[in-house]
């Protein structure tokens, strides 16, 4: 059974005006930063009681900042006997000289909730809580960053799951950590990266742990420019090897993705796309916020590779679209293959689906506030990104739907589809190309939410 302590709104309100009218509520100490979960029932009660007893005073829970597990008090089954143990965090004699942050491993034993291990730490502020068998031992591990005063380094310490629960101080520091499969072997490693300082270089290490929790680490250079990662994704990058995808913002605000995984043959970590930076500038640089994503459902994650499309010398670059390359990475031949060409639509949440035959032919310009994109067939200017404007192909517009009429329908667009706050249309140019039907405007076309299912058409590059 989960456990959720659920503050209700009203509740919050009735709180709200009974503090403004002076009265005390039993949830919060008189510090007035307190705040207990109101009574539990059934084994909620009996773990929050163990809670209160163990801790022996006032208490407060903590709520880790990131990560996927949010709650104070985490259900897991840690040992597989299909029955969750409960992981708390809190301090201890908060707002005072004896606070401590502690973690409680609280399990059922015999019918009754008892803490099992009490471990604290000098950080009162927890980043991030994840799970995983790092030893290899069949029971699962918790795996604690504990916040420092140093801005985006955290320190890792494991918990090792079992009948003596053994806390394992692994002496590195991260700013975001993954866990998962990394070398293969069936058992949990943990992925971190770690910002630049000014004493540090940006670095990604890959931990694993020996069966008494020993750590042996491997380690990569990353991008030291890099100053914020705003994704970390886990997935494949081919069948037989999984990695860690991160998208990161660099001081120019500018938007680039590195890929690190194992390489069981030199047993190194590697980091492929960043070696072959030219002059520092990652071939995935790129000046949209789209991050890395599974694109087809295939378990693999394709990272976007974007390139600005042509435009007339005489008007503003601003108003032309990118191209963006779902790409995956092809370990075997070290360099990308795209699966599938499109231009996004962020403000409008949709994309176009571009084919192999229109490339390098073709460019897309937008409207003022990007409601209304415009493809048309162009030609290069020699090695310019400049180019001349041949025919209109397709338009597309997105407009609010109760203005459908008034600027679809009046002005000669053919009504796709009503999706979200927004209805979609197209009208095709005067002079298309032959093979460029009513049919394919609207297979090309697809909503955010649908773009799984772009379609893909292979191309290598290198």
């Amino acid at each position: 059974m989960k456990l959720k302590f659920k503050c209700v709104l009203s509740v919050l309100t009735a709180v709200a005006v009974s503090c403004l009218s002076g009265c005390s509520l039993p949830w919060f100490s008189s510090s007035g930063s307190l705040m207990h979960p109101p009574n539990a029932t059934g084994d909620k009660a009996e773990i929050q009681k163990a809670i209160e007893t163990r801790s022996g005073g006032e208490y407060v829970l903590k709520y880790p900042q990131s990560g996927e597990n949010r709650s104070s008090i985490i259900m897991r089954d840690l040992n597989n006997d299909e029955v969750e143990e409960a992981v708390a965090m809190l301090t201890v004699n908060p707002d005072t000289e004896l606070a401590e942050t502690h973690i409680y491993i609280i399990e059922k034993i015999d019918g009754k909730w008892k803490v099992q291990a009490d471990f604290k730490n000098r950080n009162n502020d927890i980043d991030s809580v994840d799970f995983g068998d790092v030893n290899g031992d069949g029971t699962t591990d918790i795996l604690v960053g504990w916040s420092t005063y140093s801005v985006n380094q955290n320190e890792l310490y494991c918990y090792l799951f079992g009948d003596e629960i053994k806390e394992v101080n692994t002496k590195r520091t991260y700013t975001n950590m993954s866990v998962g499969d990394f070398t293969n072997e069936g058992k949990s490693t943990v992925m971190t990266v770690s910002l630049a300082s000014a004493d540090t270089s940006s670095v990604a290490r890959l931990l694993t742990f020996n069966d008494n929790g020993s750590v042996v680490d491997y380690e990569t250079a990353m991008d030291s420019d890099i100053t914020k990662f705003v994704s970390v994704k886990i997935g494949q990058v081919d069948n037989e090897v999984q990695g860690a995808f991160v998208d990161g913002l660099n001081s120019e605000n500018r938007y680039n993705t590195q890929l690190l995984f194992f390489d069981k043959k030199s047993k190194s970590l590697q980091n492929p796309i960043y070696k072959r930076s030219d002059n520092g500038v990652l071939a995935t640089a790129r000046d949209v916020s789209t991050v890395c994503r599974d694109m087809d459902n295939d378990g693999v994650i394709e990272i976007p590779i974007t390139a600005k499309l042509p435009y007339p010398r005489t008007e503003n670059a601003k108003n032309y679209a990118y191209q963006t390359s779902w790409s995956s990475f092809d370990i075997a031949k070290n360099r990308f293959a795209v699966k599938s060409n499109v231009i996004i639509n962020g403000n409008y949440g949709y994309s176009i689906t571009i084919p192999d035959n229109w490339l390098n032919k073709y460019t897309a310009s937008y409207n003022g506030d990007s409601s209304v994109l415009t493809i048309s067939t162009a030609e290069k200017v020699n090695n310019t990104n400049y180019c001349n404007i041949g025919d209109t192909v397709v338009t597309y517009i997105a407009t609010a739907k109760e203005s459908w009429t008034g600027l679809g329908t009046k002005k000669g667009f053919t009504k796709m589809m009503d999706f979200g706050a927004y209805s979609y249309g197209y009208r095709m140019g005067e002079k298309p190309p032959k093979e460029f039907t009513e049919k394919e405007a609207e297979e090309y076309f697809v909503p955010r939410e649908e773009d799984s299912k772009v379609a893909v058409a292979p191309t290598e590059v290198s």
